[in-house]
Order: structure tokens, then sequence, then C-alpha cells
């Protein structure tokens, strides 16, 4: 699959959740982000734990080999109406490998059960607490979306209830002002978001309150100085884009650490899909400005093989050749090989009577996810049907 393919994917996933009127039921916004969530597979060798810190719930998810002694907390998207930590967990996971430590994703509350100031509260009990357990610079912020708009917000009541500020926050296409007066707001290029979302959602959060005088749900509108080094990212062609622009430029007039990288052609939250390539590349950024909140002795986890553990049921080994002869380019295109290949005696009765199992290793688990959920595949796996059956057994860093 292409960078461009990937790309008009992402799209479509995003379309399929998405309900087709504004005002839908929030329960349908809700619903839609999770089965999207559902559809990208999360890796067998991530240690997921439920957690709750200062009475918020979630999970905490470390990728093998990371620094227990820190901690990276990051709160998910939604538009503070949807989103969750259990649809964030693969993240989660991609995040701890690049940050080099776990990683805290908290179910803040959402609106319109719980309206602003909640997840503002949320966020700043939550790292209140962890400043009991962990050093201010053993401790990194992040957020998408919604999720880093609540960082900033975390950082700005932090900074005025003269808590030390941690070692550095990342935010992702945060949303920043709630009042959508952003140039980029009604940008052509979007095919997701425009004004009229950024501020329909952000009045279920904040109601009839002015954006630009309640800088912890707008945290553009507040004061810049005196905040953690800071990194950005957006898409250039996304309505949020001049959000994360006017708040590095803020942030640069207060004499403050930031850094701005824009992505070009990418879809809102795109570092949420692990198959892109640009995901990647931006993750790699994120590690990079990890390691040095952490310090120059921080070493992010070391990305390891993946291994993709499959058992197929073959009805019909000669018509099975077809699917054999399209899919091994395409395994290697992805960068994976067959490791592993036996054949065992029958263990389904009927219509599936001779087996066979592989291990596939690829360079990585996104590069699994890269394979599995290209077009290609998609295409190929056509030429399976009535021959032969399979069931994935697992999908791991670790081999077998």
């Amino acid at each position: 699959m292409t960078e461009k393919e990937a790309r008009e994917r992402t799209v479509a996933m995003f379309r399929e959740a998405t309900p087709t009127r504004v005002d839908a039921p929030i329960e349908e916004w809700r619903q839609g982000f999770s089965a999207m969530a559902a559809k990208i597979p999360l890796p067998a060798d991530l240690a997921i734990e439920p957690w709750t810190v200062a009475g918020v719930p979630g999970y905490r998810v470390a990728a093998p080999g990371v620094d227990q002694g820190r901690i990276v907390v990051h709160f998910h998207s939604g538009g503070y109406v949807m989103g969750c930590a259990h649809d964030y967990r693969e993240f989660g996971g991609r995040l701890s490998a690049a940050c080099g430590a776990p990683v805290f994703v908290p179910d803040y509350r959402l609106a319109p059960e719980h309206v602003y100031p909640a997840a503002a509260e949320d966020g700043l009990a939550i790292y209140t607490a962890l400043l009991e357990r962990f050093a201010p610079g053993q401790i990194i912020l992040s957020g998408d979306s919604a999720g880093g708009g609540l960082c900033m917000s975390t950082l700005l009541g932090a900074r005025d209830g003269g808590l030390p500020q941690p070692a550095g926050a990342i935010a992702i296409c945060p949303l920043l002002d709630l009042a959508g007066e952003g140039d980029s707001a009604d940008i052509p290029s979007d095919p997701l978001i425009g004004r009229d979302l950024i501020v329909g959602m952000g009045s279920v959060y904040i109601g009839e309150r002015d954006p630009h005088e309640h800088p912890r749900a707008s945290p553009l509108w507040g004061e810049h100085h005196g905040l953690a080094p800071l990194y950005l990212l957006a898409s250039s062609s996304e309505a949020l884009r001049d959000d994360a622009v006017r708040l590095a430029a803020s942030i640069g007039r207060a004499q403050g650490k930031v850094r701005l990288s824009l992505y070009p052609d990418v879809v809102h939250i795109w570092t949420f899909f692990p198959f892109l390539e640009s995901t990647r590349e931006a993750m790699g950024e994120i590690a990079g400005f990890a390691r040095d909140c952490w310090g120059s002795d921080a070493t992010a986890a070391k990305v390891e093989p993946g291994y993709l553990i499959v058992q197929a049921s073959i009805s019909d080994p000669e018509g099975f050749g077809p699917y054999v002869a399209a899919v091994q380019p395409l395994i290697a295109a992805h960068g994976g090989k067959m490791v592993v290949r036996a054949f065992d005696p029958p263990v389904l009765e009927g219509e599936w009577p001779w087996q066979t199992f592989a291990v596939l290793q690829f360079p990585s688990a996104e590069a699994i996810n890269a394979f599995w959920y290209s077009p290609e595949y998609a295409e190929v796996i056509k030429l399976r049907d009535g021959v032969a059956q399979f069931q994935v057994l697992s999908v791991s860093n670790a081999p077998a």
C-alpha cells in the first residue's frame, strides 16, 4: 500500500465512523469512534493494566523494556464528548515505545454528562497526584485533539497553582480555540472537520461561556509563559492547523521552548493510525523530543521485529496455490518473511481437514498492520474463499 493509499484509507475509516449530521446524538459519535479503534489490532506484547490516578480510571500501557521510573500521561481525543482510554491502548503502546516509559491514558470526564471544568479538573488532579510518586522531570504530558487542549490546560493549571512543570509536553493536532477563530478552521483540504464542528462540540463542553475568558477550556487564550518544553504536531491541511501555529507563536513571544512540526496532506490525528509512514515518522520525532526531555541518558524502547502467527485450515491445496503466489510478494514488499511453516495432522473436523501453521516475521508490529490492512491484501484474500480458513493466533514483538 502506498502512502497516498494509506492516507485515503484513514479518511475512509473516519468517514465510516462519523455520523452524517453534526447534531447527531453523542452516543452515535462515541460508538463510531470506538468501532473504528477496534479495527486496529492490539499487539500482544504490551503490558496493559487498569489504573486509577486521583480517582480517574484508565489504562497503564507499557511497551517492552521501558523505564518504569518515568510516566507519560496521554489525554485522548474526542472533542471533550467522546473517546475513551480503551480506544487508545494501541496508541498508548506506540507512545510508550517512543518515549521509553509507561503511558497512562485516563478516562477523564466527558460532556454532556460532565461539562467544563470537569475535564480540566481531572487533568490537573492527575498531574498533581503523579507528582507525589514521580519527580516532575520524570513526567511528560501528552494529548491529541481535545486531549492536546487538555494537556495544555493542565500545564496552565499547574503553573497558576504553583506546581512545577513536567519534563515536557506533546500536543498532537491540539484543539486550543473553542471559538474556532483560526483561519484554517474552514480550510477546504480538511475532509472531516470544520468551524461548525469545532464550535458545536466545544459548546457542548463549555456551554454559553466565552472561550476567550476561560483559557483552561480554550488554552490559546491564556498566558503562555513559564511552561514546559512543548512539541506541537499538526497537519498543514487540517482545520486545527492554526491552533497549533498560533500557540507556537505565542509561546515564542513568551520566550518559551516550543517546537512545531506541520505534516502535509495527512488527516487530523493521523498518528492514531499505525499503518501510515507519516505516523512512523512522527513517532520517531516524538521519540527524539522525549529523549531530550528525559536527558541525554534516556533511551526509547528498541523497535523489535513483529511476528504474525497464523493457522490455516485448507480444504483444497491446489486451489490454495494462487493465494500463496499472490501473497508472498506482498509480504516481501512489507519487509516480511516466513520463518516457520509446519504441516500438522488435521485438528478440525469436517470440511477443513488439512492444517498448516506459519510464523511470519516483519520489521515491526506496525509493518504487520500495514500489510494486513492494505488494499492489496484485501484483494488477495479473495483468492482463498472456499479453499482455506485462517485464524490469527498472535500479533507480537516476541518470537514464538
